[in-house]
Formats: structure tokens, sequence, C-alpha cells
């Protein structure tokens, strides 16, 4: 079953980590110091050895030996192969080994070896007999297989003894062997240390590895609580990132710009519900007391017309109201990229003067559309709304005999589009709030049938298509209304 828990995982992956780095050096080390200790045996192997060589070939020199009078092997030591370690059978028809000896190694070379039972060493003639024993309850080591031409000095191990040997030119087999019990037992010791500390330092790695894992996680469980309290309602927490760990604050981020938006959409929700609540309360008060009055008493038809004619413009400023409000909601909804097109901007301001050209004409407003073919990736009907809206309110707020400019011209990789009026223009201190749903400056006298949701439609519509929109004015001067789009290339007209 696979594990689940991210602590958990980190803490095994940590842990298999460290348990293979300590084995590894572990091992290595244990490794370096039995070649170390095998090393220095070796070496003085080897000087006891070149010892040994010197005098056997002084002595041999000495006394002429030979080979036949010297005590021989027993069958079964020279016909098996196999290294092992084996006392000297008595032979009742050949003389002792003391008395058989007639190599006499000198006094300065027997005593290096007769003080210390962990030191022995042997000489053996190449018919296998024994030449010369550093005591005569001294082992006798079987010479392996000489290879052809093998005068290098050799070295193996014997159950706990270490031996060096060498073959002579006359095939004579001497070797040198030292008690290793005390250097295994040392480097057993080594092993029992180096496990130790190495379960020491897991304990300390892993535990360590905790306290590190620990604060890494705090970072996802402060994200996890402040997503509760959100999802409880509580929408103004936002994720504390002063303590946090790098790679956590990029998330942290994106969640807590995350919620902000969530509680700016949720806060607009509830003004928006609550702007359209009282919007909705004006029409309905007046369809309900127009409908009261008319039924107290009798009246003439004319005042039954006026009475319905009143009910009929608060209807139909809810109808506007409800469209509008739809409107935005399909907005906030933002169509698909695939019912985009390209398409040549200059002509949709075209279409939208042609459209509002008589309302201008009973206003007395002149109109100046300039621009030449400028390409924008859009949703043709929406923009056209933008710019219906922008001009109607250009000719509504205008003062008769005034005007309204239109420009279009391309900057970089934008569309900048601005629609200036000459009208009374707006205070400076409700110019910020010029875009808010609702929103209608209470200089601008009467609202024509506005719901105050027209600039709020402009800036959605304009912002889906990833543009901006901003007004300047000055109060008295007039007004002007300036829209960012993307350009598009023309080839993308297709």
């Amino acid at each position: 079953m696979a594990v689940k828990s991210l602590q958990r995982r980190l803490h095994l992956w940590f842990g298999f980590l460290l348990i293979l780095l300590v084995a590894g050096l572990g091992a290595t080390a244990y490794q370096l110091q039995k070649i170390h200790i095998i090393t220095q045996v070796d070496n003085q192997l080897e000087k006891h050895l070149h010892l040994v060589i010197r005098a056997f070939r002084a002595a041999a020199v000495e006394t002429q030996y030979r080979h036949e009078e010297f005590v021989t092997l027993p069958p079964s030591l020279r016909e098996s192969g196999d290294a092992g370690t084996h006392q000297e059978e008595k032979n009742p028809t050949a003389p002792s080994l003391p008395e058989a000896n007639r190599i006499q190694l000198p006094e300065n070379v027997m005593r290096v070896f007769a003080d210390d039972a962990a030191n022995l060493f042997g000489i053996l003639g190449r018919n296998g007999s024994i030449l010369t024993l550093s005591s005569p309850n001294a082992v006798a080591f079987r010479p392996p297989k000489q290879t052809r031409f093998d005068m290098f000095i050799r070295y193996s191990m014997h159950g706990q003894w270490r031996v060096a040997y060498h073959f002579t030119e006359l095939g004579n087999f001497i070797w040198v062997a030292t008690n290793m019990s005390a250097a295994l037992a040392g480097l057993h010791r080594f092993l029992g240390m180096l496990v130790l500390i190495s379960g020491i330092i897991l304990l300390i790695g892993i535990g360590g590895g905790h306290l590190s894992i620990y604060p890494t996680l705090k970072s996802v469980r402060n994200i996890r609580d402040t997503a509760k309290q959100i999802a409880e309602g509580t929408l103004s927490e936002r994720i504390p990132t002063e303590k946090m760990d790098t790679e956590f604050v990029p998330l942290a981020d994106v969640l807590n710009h995350t919620f902000s938006r969530l509680d700016d959409a949720l806060t607009r929700q509830k003004q928006f519900t609550a702007d359209a609540a009282h919007e909705l309360r004006t029409p309905l008060a007046v369809i309900i007391s127009e409908a009261q009055m008319a039924l107290r008493r009798e009246r003439s038809a004319e005042e039954y017309q006026e009475t319905i004619r009143s009910c009929e413009e608060s209807a139909q400023k809810m109808r506007r109201l409800f469209e509008s409000l739809l409107e935005l909601a399909q907005l906030d909804s933002r169509s698909r990229a695939s019912d985009m097109a390209t398409v040549d901007l200059c002509g949709l301001i075209q279409e939208s003067v042609d459209m509002l050209q008589q309302a201008a004409q009973d206003h007395q407003i002149h109109i100046f559309p300039d621009g030449k073919s400028l390409c924008v990736l859009c949703y043709p009907e929406q923009l056209t709304r933008v710019f219906i809206n922008l001009i109607s309110n250009a000719i509504t707020y205008s003062h008769p005999g005034g005007s309204v400019q239109i420009t279009a011209k391309k900057t970089h990789d934008e569309v900048v589009v601005t629609v200036a009026d000459s009208g009374v223009g707006i205070p400076p201190e409700a110019l910020p709030h010029i875009f808010e749903r609702f929103y209608r400056a209470s200089h601008s006298g009467p609202h024509d049938g506005h719901v105050g949701l027209g600039l709020s439609i402009c800036k959605a519509i304009v912002e889906a298509h990833g543009g901006t929109i901003q007004a300047e004015s000055i109060l008295g001067r007039g007004t002007t209304m300036v829209v960012r789009l993307p350009s598009a290339a023309p080839a993308e007209a297709a």
C-alpha cells in the first residue's frame, strides 16, 4: 500500500539515504582499517622472510646439505593440494628433527622466533623434506603448487595465520607466519565501534531530519488552516508568509491573491445585491403608490391614463435594470475565445456613430470620428455596446451646440480610442467611482432612465478583451474616456 503522507515519505526517503551513506562510510572505514592492519603485518612478514632467506643461503653453503638426509613430509602432506596445517609425523627409521636438521641458522635469527610463539618460519626442500623449522612443535605449511619461474613473495591466510612464502631458484620453499588472532580481535572491536557510532549517527540524523521536516510542513499546515477559516466564512484571513520557507511563498502569494479576489467578489456581490434591491424599490414603490391612488376613488379617463403611463415608465426602468444585470452576469461568465473575431475597429466606431446620429441631432451635438483602419481581436457586438454607451453619455451630458470628438490610433502593441465631449464634466471626488455599479454623480441632473450600470458594463467588456478604460475630466469643460485594447495583425482577420 502506497504511503500517502508527505511527512512519512520524506522521513522514509531521508532515513534510506542516511542508512546508505552511513553503511557506505562504515564499510569503507572497515576495509581501510583491515587493509592497514594486513599491510603492517605483511611488511613485518616480508622483513622476517628476507632475514630467513639470507640466513638460509649462508647456512646452505657452509653445510653442503643433501636432500635425502633430511626428514621428509608424509605422503598425505605431499600429495594434498589444499592449504592446511599439520604436525610433523614421526618416522621410526629417520632421526628426529633436531638431529636430522643439518641446516643451522644463526642464533640471532633463531632468537627472533624462539621468544615469540606467534611468529614461525620453516624451510622445505624441493622433494618436500623439512630442512628446518623455527621449533620442533611448529606447524608445517604445505607449499602451494609452484608456477614456473615464480620467485616472488606471496601471501595467504591459513586459518588465523598470515603466511608469507617464497620459492628459491632451486625450488626450496621458505615461509614465515604470524598469528593474526590479536589483530583480528582488534578489527572486530573496530567493527563493533563502527556499528555503535553508525547507530548513533542514524538516530541523530533521523531526529534532525524530523526537526527539519516539521517546520517545512508547518507552512503547509498554515495554508490548510487559513483555507479552512476562509471556507468557514472568515474571508479576511490571509496566509502569513513572513516566516514561511522560500519555496512556499509563491504558492501562498497566489492563494492570498485568490482569496483577496474571492473576498472582493463576494463584497461586490453583497453591495450589488443591496444596490439592486435599492434600485428596484423605487419603481416598485411608484407602481404600488399609483395603483393604490387609482383604486381609492373613481377617476377620469385622463387620470387613469396618467397613472398607467407612470406605472409603464417604472416598469420600463425595471426592465432596463434587469437587462443590464443580465448583461453583466453574462460578461462575468466570460465568453469563449473561439467566438472572437478580428475586425476593423474604426468600422465598429462608425456603426455606433450612425446608430446615434439622430440622438445627436436632437441634442444639437456634432460628432467627429477620426481614425484609420485598425484591427483588433474582439467580440464585435460587445465592443459596439461599449462605443454606443460612451458616445451616448457624451451626447447626454454635453451642452446643446457642443461636440463629441472620437479618435482611434495605434501606439506600440495596443489601440487607443478616445471619446471626448464638451459637457458638464465630472467632479474630482466622483471620478474614481464612475465605473462602480449603480453609481451616478449627483451633479449630472436628470438621469433620463439611466440605472447607473452603463460604465460598469463598458469596464467589464473592455477588461474581458484584455484592455483598460479610464476617465479624464475637467469640471465644466468636458470629459474624455480612454479605451486601450490589444491590437491584432491584419493577417489574423481571415
